[in-house]
């Protein structure tokens, strides 16, 4: 819309003061949280947002383009939904990586 049409003032104030709030924490997080604590320790400060995105995008894509193809050739391969399980845990690590990095380091996620 910002294209097409002039936006107002208030919207983009409205877009300054937004803070990401998560839907809640499962069982899981609690046990994980400890897990995802060391792993932020090995993640450089220099690497920006876009590309923890970027790299949790391509886990979760590879993740489904493993299972859709060998899914539509009706053999068994047993081993890639394990490779499947192990992009989908990839990706995982590294949103919740990316989420308690920046909001240590004090970048704002919208």
């Amino acid at each position: 819309m910002g294209i097409l049409f002039k936006l107002n003032k208030s919207v983009y104030s409205n877009c300054k003061s937004y803070v990401y709030k998560s839907g809640g924490n499962s069982l899981l997080d609690n046990l994980f949280d400890a897990f995802w604590n060391i792993c932020v320790k090995f993640v450089p400060k220099s690497i920006t947002p876009n590309l923890l995105t970027l790299l949790g995008f391509l886990c979760s894509t590879i993740a489904f383009v493993l299972t859709f193809v060998f899914d539509s050739q009706n053999k068994k391969y047993d081993y890639i939904y394990i490779y499947a399980g192990i992009f989908l845990f990839i990706y995982q690590v590294i949103k919740k990586k990316y989420i308690k990095t920046y909001y240590m380091i004090g970048i704002r996620i919208i």
